[in-house]
This record gives C-alpha cells, sequence and structure tokens, in this order.
C-alpha cells in the first residue's frame, strides 16, 4: 500500500493465475471501474450448521455470506479490510478458524462496513474459472491440455463475464500459443472506440475546435460593425 500510492486497483493472484484478456481491453475496465472493487458474492449457499466454512453458523444470520476466492479491490477497500482485520480481531479470528474462510470473510468485511452494495462493489467474477470439473474437493479444474473443452469453457466464460481479467488454474504445460491468443488477439480490436482516454482526446479536440470556431465569429462580428 505503501510503495506506490497512486495504486487505485489490487489484483488478487497466484503463481497459478494467467492474463486471459488484451492490454488493452484490461486499461479500458480499469478506467471505466478504478473507483470499483469487482468480487462476485452472494448469501452462503451451503448449510452453515452442517459445514464449518467460516464458522458462519457462530455469526449473526446477516453475515452469513460467501464471496469468490479472487477479485480486484480498489485502494479504499484494501484499507477498510486492514483497519477491520485490526479493530475486529476476534470475529476475523472465528471466521479463520472455520475451513475456506477466504470465500467469506471478505464478503462479511464489506458488509459490516457497509460497502457491500452496486455503486461500490461490482458483483461478478474477474478470474475465470472452471469448478464444474473440480481437481479437489476445495480445488477447480487445473488447465492442462488446452483441449476443446478448455477452450470452449474459456471462450463461453469470457463471452458471459464482461469483467474477466485472469485465468485460473493454469499448468505450466498449458500451451503459451492459447494464452497469446487471448491476450494479443482475441477481440483485440474491441472496445477501441469506446476506450477512455481516446474519447478524452478527441473531447478535448472537438471543444477546442468549437472555441476557436467561435472566436472567430466573434473577431468577424467585431470588424463587421467596426
Amino acid at each position: 500500500m505503501n510503495h506506490d500510492k497512486n495504486n487505485q486497483w489490487f489484483c488478487l493472484l497466484t503463481d497459478s493465475c494467467c492474463p486471459i484478456i488484451s492490454p488493452k481491453r484490461f486499461k479500458y475496465l480499469f478506467y471505466e471501474n478504478y473507483n470499483k472493487t469487482i468480487m462476485g458474492w452472494k448469501k452462503a449457499w451451503w448449510n452453515v450448521t452442517l459445514h464449518k466454512r467460516a464458522n458462519l453458523v457462530l455469526l449473526p444470520e446477516e453475515f452469513h455470506l460467501g464471496n469468490d476466492p479472487w477479485f480486484v479491490l480498489k485502494r479504499e477497500h484494501v484499507l477498510c479490510i486492514n483497519n477491520y482485520m485490526e479493530s475486529k480481531k476476534e470475529i476475523v479470528k472465528i471466521i479463520c478458524y472455520g475451513g475456506l474462510a477466504n470465500e467469506s470473510l471478505f464478503a462479511i468485511i464489506f458488509y459490516a462496513c457497509k460497502q457491500l452494495n452496486k455503486k461500490q462493489i461490482i458483483s461478478s467474477s474477474t478470474h475465470a474459472t472452471d469448478w464444474s470439473r473440480m481437481t479437489s474437493a476445495t480445488s477447480p479444474y487445473l488447465f492442462k491440455h488446452a483441449n476443446k473443452t478448455d477452450i470452449d469453457f474459456i471462450e463461453k466464460f469470457l463471452k458471459e463475464n464482461k469483467y474477466t481479467m485472469f485465468i485460473r488454474k493454469v499448468s505450466p504445460e498449458f500451451p503459451d500459443t492459447i494464452l497469446e491468443k487471448y491476450i494479443y488477439d482475441y477481440s483485440k480490436d474491441d472496445y477501441e472506440d469506446n476506450d477512455p482516454c481516446v474519447f478524452n482526446v478527441f473531447s478535448i479536440l472537438w471543444f477546442w475546435i468549437i472555441i476557436n470556431i467561435f472566436l472567430l465569429f466573434l473577431i468577424n462580428f467585431y470588424f463587421l460593425f467596426l
């Protein structure tokens, strides 16, 4: 946080995560949403009495929440998390002593801080993750061979989740050429006309032209009646 105080987004990643969109697409998403956190969340979908996930049974019902394990945080929310974990150590300890605590802790913190709303948090996935072919009871599918099923999943996920930026989990054996295709070639021309940077440049240019036309009109008007 103190290394660069201009940082506005913090992306939660591991060594098994890889980019799956172009730099232009990432830049577009940042300029459109730099003041928001992007994290999928919802009410707990498991029986909190039978399953000790995050020890939710020990918490008030409004805290029975779940969130994606990987997401993107805006700067203010990183500070919010740090402050909450420092000031509410007992609650954090209860949650963390349960299983899979990271899949509830952040939604609970944001709810407690009155940040769990559409103005502050976009509830959507940022990481393309295949939970339908899990490699263990707690781990999603490991992309390794880039077979047709893998490619179909990636393309479907990208089309259905517009905030996708990364893919996990990716094996070192996964072909680089496939990742390069999505980073450099796949939909590479998308969002060009909507790029906020491009929009701002043209807005300034048009404003400058209009001002100059108006000044020329005033000058001509002045000399006409001089």
